[in-house]
This record gives structure tokens, C-alpha cells and sequence, in this order.
């Protein structure tokens, strides 16, 4: 007679963790097929997702597993949960802004090299910066390097004057365009695109002169007489510029005082905010302007005297031109 064979208690036990090991795994891979139908072509929406026979729930995490109490379809609790939160979402925005910003720079760079003027400023800071380095006396005179640092130097002083060709029709439009309201606005508006018109028309002969098509005895002369254009043309424009940050605080006091009035009647006042932003910045660009101009005259004052008396050593003088070629490149790069 044969006995029937009846499993012990750990017998019982160890199929029972088999059945449930058996059960876990095959979740699992249905989990990570899921997975893949959500991340290429699904309708399920990045978020946390429950891959059971439950309701989808919307949340955002970190990747992970994790046992979670979830509704089944009948809204009851039920243990062993499976799930899934991706970050989809978050990558994918993350990496779309960065390339938007990136195209934003690359477009704006491309504008910028576009601009005459943006050529000449970078030229002018790679030749102040040259200069800065021959002033100081970092490296010695019979050093091969310095030879070719100030031929480079000269080559680009050369190079930025060939920019300069017709750039004083600007001034003629920019005299023609301005507001005459006052007389006193009249008589810097002439003084200030005048003198810079005169310089930038002198500046083209200096250019033929230095360039060997015209006879380079009347350089020293032309030279002279740009400089003191240039000087008289900086005079006038820091003049019209301190009067246009007067007027732009004026503005920027009466919004402010707009603003204060609004708020406290407990209106919304997003429109009067972005414009006094605006108004601060085009503030900041008209004092960097007027920094600016302080150098450059500094520079035609010392060109006037030839390099002598006081605030014309060169050290100084290549300081001012880099600082001065800095902030119009960053005044450029804004506008682009």
C-alpha cells in the first residue's frame, strides 16, 4: 500500500515564497514593458504611473520602484504596488530650454559679428589689450614675442581705421533726426554729431594716409585734426547724456510714485513694473555711455598733447581704450 506523500510545513512555506517570487518577477517585466510602450508612443502622460489594474496617478519624482498602498479599480487599498515615476517631463524641458538658449546666443552672436560696429570693438579690445601688455613692460624689448605683439598692435590700429569709411553719414542722420526742442539742445546736438562726423570724415584720409595712398607727410596733420574733432564731439555728447539721465530719473520718480498709488489701492500694476524695469535699464546704458565717453576723451585729450603732461602715460591711456572697447561691446551685444 503507498502512503500519499503530504508536504511538510516548510515545504508549504518555501512554495509559497516560490509562487510569490514567480509572481514579482513577472510584475516586474510587465512593468519595464509598460515602461517602454509610455516612454515611445504611449497615452499615458509622464507622471506617476501605477501599472496595475488601477487608476493612472499624476505626480512627478525621481526613477524608482517602491512597494506603495494604491486603489485598485474598486477604490479599495491593495499592497504590492509597483511604481513607476519618470522624469521625462523634467529632462525634456531642461534640455529644450538649453537648446533654446543656446540658439539665442549663436543668433545674437551672428547678429553682433554682422554689426561694423561690433567688428571694430572686438578688434579694439584684442588691441588695448596688446597694448596693456607692451606698456607694462611684462616682457622684455629683445624678446621675439614683443617685436611681433607690436606689429600686431599696429596692423590692428590700421585695420579698425579701414571701418571708419562713411561712418560719419551716421552723424549727418543721426543731427538730422534729433529733437530741437531748446536752443541749448540745438547747439549740443551740433557740437556733439558734429565734431564726431568731422572726426569720423578726417579719420578715412588718416586711414589713405597711413595705408600709403596719400603721402604720409600730412598724417601727423590730419591726425591733429581728428583728435580735436573727437575731443569736441565727446564734450557734446556727455553734455546731451547727463541731461537724458535727468530726464529718465524725472520718469523714473513719477512711475515709482505711480506705482506706490497703485499698489496701495490694491490694483495690479505688472505693465507699470515692466516699464520701470525698461526705464532703469536704458538709465544703466545712458551712465555706461557717459563712462564711456569720459575715456575715449581722455584719449583724444592725449592724442591732442602727444602722449605728454599729465593722465597721458600709456599704461593709463591702454587701460581707458580697453574699458572703453568693453562696455560699447557690451552696450552692442544688448541691443542685438
Amino acid at each position: 500500500m503507498i502512503t500519499p506523500h503530504v508536504p511538510s510545513d516548510r515545504a508549504r512555506h518555501c512554495g509559497r515564497n516560490a509562487a510569490n517570487f514567480f509572481s514579482s518577477s513577472s510584475m516586474f517585466f510587465s512593468v519595464v514593458v509598460e515602461l517602454t510602450r509610455t516612454r515611445f508612443g504611449s497615452n499615458v502622460r509622464s507622471g506617476r504611473v501605477v501599472f496595475r489594474a488601477g487608476p493612472v496617478v499624476p505626480d512627478v519624482g525621481l526613477f524608482g520602484f517602491g512597494g506603495k498602498k494604491n486603489l485598485n479599480m474598486e477604490g479599495k487599498e491593495c499592497c504590492h504596488g509597483m511604481v513607476l515615476v519618470p522624469r521625462v517631463r523634467e529632462k525634456n524641458e531642461v534640455i529644450s530650454q538649453n537648446n533654446k538658449q543656446a540658439d539665442e546666443t549663436k543668433g545674437r552672436a551672428e547678429a553682433y559679428l554682422a554689426k561694423r560696429d561690433g567688428v571694430d570693438k572686438l578688434l579694439k579690445i584684442s588691441r588695448y589689450a596688446t597694448k596693456i601688455i607692451l606698456a607694462s613692460s611684462l616682457l622684455p624689448e629683445t624678446l621675439i614675442l614683443t617685436k611681433r605683439l607690436k606689429s600686431f598692435e599696429s596692423s590692428v590700429g590700421l585695420s579698425r581705421k579701414a571701418f571708419r569709411l562713411g561712418k560719419f553719414v551716421q552723424d549727418v542722420n543721426a543731427l538730422r533726426d534729433s529733437p530741437f526742442d531748446t536752443k541749448q539742445e540745438i547747439i549740443l546736438s551740433i557740437i556733439a554729431y558734429g565734431g564726431e562726423g568731422l572726426y569720423y570724415f578726417v579719420e578715412q584720409f588718416v586711414w589713405l594716409a597711413k595705408s600709403g595712398l596719400i603721402d604720409s607727410k600730412h598724417s601727423k596733420s590730419l591726425g591733429k585734426v581728428s583728435a580735436w574733432a573727437e575731443f569736441v564731439g565727446y564734450i557734446g555728447s556727455i553734455s546731451l547724456k547727463f541731461r537724458d539721465v535727468k530726464k529718465l530719473s524725472e520718469e523714473e520718480a513719477c512711475l515709482e510714485s505711480s506705482i506706490e498709488v497703485t499698489v496701495t489701492r490694491g490694483v495690479g500694476c505688472q505693465e507699470e513694473e515692466k516699464r520701470l524695469s525698461k526705464l532703469r535699464e536704458k538709465k544703466l546704458m545712458k551712465k555706461l555711455s557717459i563712462v564711456q565717453d569720459f575715456a575715449d576723451g581722455l584719449m583724444a585729450l592725449a592724442d591732442i598733447r602727444d602722449g605728454r603732461g599729465r593722465f597721458s602715460g600709456p599704461l593709463l591711456m591702454s587701460c581707458a581704450g580697453l574699458f572703453s572697447a568693453l562696455i560699447s561691446t557690451h552696450k552692442n551685444w544688448v541691443s542685438c
